[in-house]
């Protein structure tokens, strides 16, 4: 089916956004993928657990800006996650005795999202050392609430919020569209830079702008 427009917003994500202007043929697209780096530092506890907690109803920001990461209280509450995010070990933490800290960070825009809709991120170096540094941070705060130090598990890197890949100065301009005329982007792939925090309100302030703009 074939629908005609006069203007097009794409608005298909931080993964699917760029693999249809590479198919389009705009090549620049896909470069400049960032995921929101995350780990999750768990230990175990005599009697304190997380199971009825809301997730993240904490976080903490008091390193973001010089070292750029944030930490929040989260735990994966089934264990077939945490076996996949942590291997054997995750396997076996208990859930009724687990506390955990996420440390998110704001990695380098260093991975592709292809045409054909294959993906490579690397942890880069800095990433590395961010993630490190902040789940250090996260193991002490465990301890000190009560966990035992030989509990501590820290994940494997997991992402959480893809985008940069239509970036704004790259791929399109300051009011969303890209060389096509009237084919604008309007989500995270146009953010430039990580923001190391849930995108959310930034891409509802995008769009609104750009509606105003559409509307002018």
């Amino acid at each position: 089916m074939e629908i005609l427009s006069g203007v097009v917003v794409l608005a298909a994500g931080g993964l699917g956004t760029p693999v249809i202007l590479q198919q389009s043929g705009i090549q620049e697209a896909g470069r400049g993928l960032f995921i929101d780096l995350l780990v999750n530092t768990y230990g175990v506890t005599k009697g304190l657990n997380q199971m009825h907690e809301p997730s993240m109803a904490l976080v903490d920001h008091e390193f973001h800006q010089a070292k750029g990461f944030i930490l929040s209280p989260y735990v994966n509450l089934t264990r077939m996650v945490r076996s996949m995010e942590s291997g054997a070990s995750g396997l076996a933490l208990p859930t009724r005795k687990l506390t955990g800290i996420m440390t998110k960070i704001v990695d380098e825009p260093a991975g592709r999202v292809y045409a054909d809709g294959t993906v490579s991120k690397p942890v880069t170096e800095r990433d590395r050392t961010r993630l490190q540094e902040g789940s250090s941070i996260a193991a002490e705060i465990l301890v000190r609430a009560g966990a035992s130090r030989k509990s501590i598990v820290v994940s494997n890197p997991q992402g959480a919020h893809p985008g940069g890949t239509a970036a704004i100065g790259n791929v399109v301009d300051k009011d969303l569209q890209t060389k096509v005329d009237n084919l604008f982007v309007c989500d995270a792939s146009a953010l430039p830079v990580s923001p190391g925090l849930p995108p959310i309100l930034t891409i509802v302030a995008l769009a609104k702008r750009l509606a105003k703009t559409l509307a002018a």
